[in-house]
């Protein structure tokens, strides 16, 4: 069977898609009877241990990742032949050939955020919910990466059938370039939260919380912010009182997480939270954690969880967490993390594959 990769999504930011895709297409058995044929940006391949496993790489000159995907996308799909055509990161192409389609939705995040009428970003959330919609109802199945995700796409997009949930799985391997770590100056004591500009990562209530910790006497960098790039929200960030990173290198990552004190994750909504596993695996420190959306789903009880509409809750566990008055539940970390595999998950990605082949 030959089977289609869209590629698309390496013309965008979208960094833990990337590790979905590409960790699924890795650990996909080899005795699979599958012929993989890559359609990739020529201007973002991604890593050579990746495109090893095609039997076939189309490169398309294309930047523009709408173009590439509804114009040169169908192009090349007439040109060459696939069985089935493998959307993993939430979008499709506006048009269908004779081939099965198998689109994986993350999250319905713009579904459940509003931005400001006529904006970019409202422009672009006006896109995503069209071109999301089609794809589910269009596609011959449906792959989405959690169970709450799943309940989201039956009751929001009214799809229940040819819905499965296949999970990011977890087995890190550490980089191996030099940790900026020790050049970053951060305190003894803090706790780290990594996340983006996005609505659903309630960065409003995170510099709420920050002003109050300042507010409470605690120092100016006990809360460390890293992944935010809006200026806008950097210096309403910096003004609050927290130290903000917005990129460091993975290495520096891992000593970040390392030395916390605490992992802060308070985001409104998640279609997974891989974060969570990475902090997980870093660090024995507490994991203080949103009780929404997939997050409990991820965390299981290796979590303090708080309401994320609710600042001083927020606050009260970060100062108990500073104050060393949490215990950790480090302990349950390796039986968490082990729930969510590669291997795994990439056999039921075989057997979805399989038996749509199967069906006519």
């Amino acid at each position: 069977m030959r089977v289609g990769i869209n590629f698309s999504y390496r013309l965008i930011a979208v960094r833990g898609i990337a590790r979905y895709v590409e960790n699924l297409i890795l650990h996909l058995p080899v005795s699979a009877n599958i012929d993989l044929v890559f359609f990739v940006p020529s201007k973002a391949v991604p890593a050579d241990s990746v495109l090893e496993r095609a039997h076939e790489v189309i490169f398309i000159d294309i930047t523009n990742a709408m173009l590439f995907e509804h114009v040169a996308l169908p192009l090349a799909l007439r040109k060459h032949h696939v069985d089935l055509l493998l959307n993993p990161a939430n979008t499709c192409p506006l048009w269908k050939g004779g081939e099965k389609w198998l689109t994986v939705v993350h999250d319905l995040i713009p579904f459940k955020f509003v931005e400001r009428p006529l904006s970019r970003k409202w422009l672009v959330n006006v896109y995503m919910r069209f071109i999301v919609r089609y794809g589910v109802l269009r596609s011959d199945k449906v792959i989405t990466v959690s169970a709450n995700s799943y309940n989201d796409i039956v009751k929001i997009l009214g799809r229940d059938r040819d819905l499965e949930v296949v999970y990011n799985g977890y087995n890190h391997e550490e980089n191996r370039t030099v940790s900026t770590f020790s050049s970053l100056g951060l305190p003894p004591k803090y706790v780290f939260y990594l996340g983006g500009d996005g609505q659903n990562k309630n960065i409003n209530r995170v510099v709420a919380a920050a002003r109050m910790l300042r507010s409470d006497g605690y120092s100016s960098d006990s809360l460390v912010v890293v992944g935010c790039r809006r200026r806008y929200n950097i210096e309403r960030l910096t003004d609050a009182g927290c130290t903000v990173l917005s990129r460091v290198d993975d290495s520096t990552l891992a000593d970040i997480y390392r030395c916390a004190s605490a992992f802060f994750f308070p985001s409104l909504y998640e279609g997974f939270g891989i974060p969570l596993l990475e902090a997980m695996h870093y660090s024995g420190a507490p994991i203080l954690c949103s009780d929404t959306s997939s997050l409990p789903e991820v965390c299981g009880e290796c979590a303090y969880y708080f309401d994320p509409t609710n600042v001083p809750e927020m606050v009260d566990y970060i100062e108990k967490a500073l104050n060393g008055q949490l215990g950790s539940k480090s302990g349950l970390y390796s039986l968490q993390l082990s729930k969510f595999n590669w291997a795994k998950e990439a056999e039921k990605l075989c057997a979805i594959i399989s038996a749509l082949q199967d069906t006519k």
